[in-house]
């Protein structure tokens, strides 16, 4: 009988012993198992054979687990990483229009003396016009920063278009000497509905883009049509490529073949933004005999109920 004991002491030992290899076995299995449906190219399942039984199921929800924890990690640093980027671009967009803002006091006081200086000297205009230049530089700093931001606000009142070219005409009083300039403005053409200040600005960069690209001429034109005014100016230069002209209109992008002497890079980007937010459509096409010809359709005023 005492025999009998031992041996059953024995066997259940060796039961035990077994039990505890068959756990460790399973455990070990089912981390091999994990690691490989955490790698696995065509998802966690396809590690797992049916014939795996408890080994398969418990490997499989532990890849899962697993794939999750990554999956999670990597959606977090992708946010982290956004997050950074929209800090440097708030940080960029803000500083530059400190800048801008910061540079505007003393920049009109220098052109002030420079215009009183240039009336006793003449070699003071070469240095006006580049302090004017830097004026509108910082025009377009501050447009660029509105528009990003988001910041642009649209004041809209009637106004008449030729006081409007004429204003953007004197702002570029210098560069406009080294081109011949014609225009052809109705003295009837219809009020439009605009903001007065951003289309100043849209007028002032076309003309100096086209005053920058003009061989010898540079012509403004406008006629009614349909609700609406026509506005062309046009510069006998070069022109621009069919291919650039998608993109012609983008921050710092500039035509190939022009070496856009002068600007900042940003006059037409600005362009597009403002007249977008004025519901001004914007072309581009090719001037008769040669050149570039942009074109706004601006929505006239209805004076219906005045």
């Amino acid at each position: 009988l005492a025999d009998w004991d031992g041996r059953m002491d024995a066997a259940s030992t060796a039961a035990g012993m077994f039990a505890a290899w068959r756990a460790a076995l399973v455990r070990r299995v089912a981390a091999h198992l994990a690691l490989a449906a955490l790698h696995a190219p065509h998802g966690y399942g396809a590690v797992f054979d049916p014939w795996l039984g408890v080994t398969g199921q418990v490997g499989a929800a532990l890849g899962r687990l697993l794939g999750q924890a990554r999956d999670r990690r990597a959606l977090e640093e992708a946010r982290e990483a956004r997050e950074r980027l929209e800090d440097r671009d708030a940080l960029r967009r803000t500083f530059l229009s400190s800048v801008a803002h910061d540079f505007r006091t003393p920049l009109t006081v220098v052109m002030g003396e420079l215009a009183r200086l240039s009336r006793k000297d003449a070699q003071a205009l070469g240095a006006l016009e580049q302090a004017r230049r830097l004026d509108r530089m910082m025009d377009d700093l501050i447009g660029a920063a509105r528009l990003e931001s988001g910041h642009l606000v649209v004041r809209r009142e009637a106004v008449d278009l030729v006081d409007s070219v004429a204003d953007a005409r004197a702002a570029l009083e210098g560069g406009m000497a080294a081109v011949a300039y014609a225009q052809a403005l109705p003295a009837d053409l219809p009020l439009v509905d605009v903001d007065p200040i951003l289309l100043r600005q849209i007028l002032v960069n076309l003309l100096d883009n086209a005053v920058r690209h003009a061989a010898s001429a540079v012509t403004v034109h406008a006629e009614a049509a349909d609700e609406a005014v026509l506005v062309a100016i046009e510069d006998d230069g070069p022109g621009i490529d069919v291919a650039d002209r998608a993109r012609i209109f983008e921050s710092f992008v500039r035509a190939q073949g022009s070496d856009r002497r002068g600007g900042s890079g940003l006059g037409l980007a600005i362009v597009t933004g403002f007249a977008d937010a004025m519901d001004i459509d914007v072309a581009i096409g090719d001037r008769i005999g040669g050149g570039a010809r942009f074109e706004l359709r601006i929505p006239a005023r209805d004076m219906s109920g005045a």
